[in-house]
């Protein structure tokens, strides 16, 4: 039995995605892309912030190679995938890295309605709001996560 690993997250595309062939038999493409993800909050001060986090992401396969080209820099989307942990070691120093495998992207809306780079979305979602967006006085029970 697996354990559960899933992930979603709706972030924008801090550069264009890039596809790429392994050097395999069946030249299996990957693509890779990487976004960025805010969260604002309210600092004590009254003043609101926002924190950044990044997040490195590849698709596998014809998936990735046939969304490649919408995948834009800038471009708001959602993506659904698991979380791998990549280890190595070099020079006696062990190293490990967290990416993001994709088995689904969601291309939001952006904004721009003569954008012509705009793919038709399949299971389109709005945005979603962050527990920090809301009023200190709000009229119902935030969850805590």
């Amino acid at each position: 039995m697996s354990d559960l690993n899933q992930v979603v997250l709706h972030g924008r595309l801090t550069k264009s995605a890039e596809l790429k062939y392994l050097n395999n038999a069946s030249r299996t493409a990957i693509t890779e892309f990487s976004i960025a993800n805010n969260k604002s909050r309210k600092a004590d001060d009254g003043s609101w912030t926002s924190d950044v986090s990044y997040f490195d992401c590849h698709i596998w396969g014809k998936y990735g190679e046939a969304i490649q080209k919408n995948l834009t820099k800038g471009r708001p989307v959602n993506i659904t995938g698991r979380l791998k942990q990549d280890r190595w070691t070099r020079d006696g120093q062990s190293y490990s890295k967290i990416t993001v495998e994709v088995s689904e992207v969601d291309f939001l809306p952006t904004g721009n309605s003569n954008n012509q780079n705009n793919a038709p979305a399949v299971n389109q979602m709005p945005p979603s709001t962050s527990y920090g967006d809301f009023p200190e006085e709000a009229p119902f029970d935030v969850p805590v996560m």
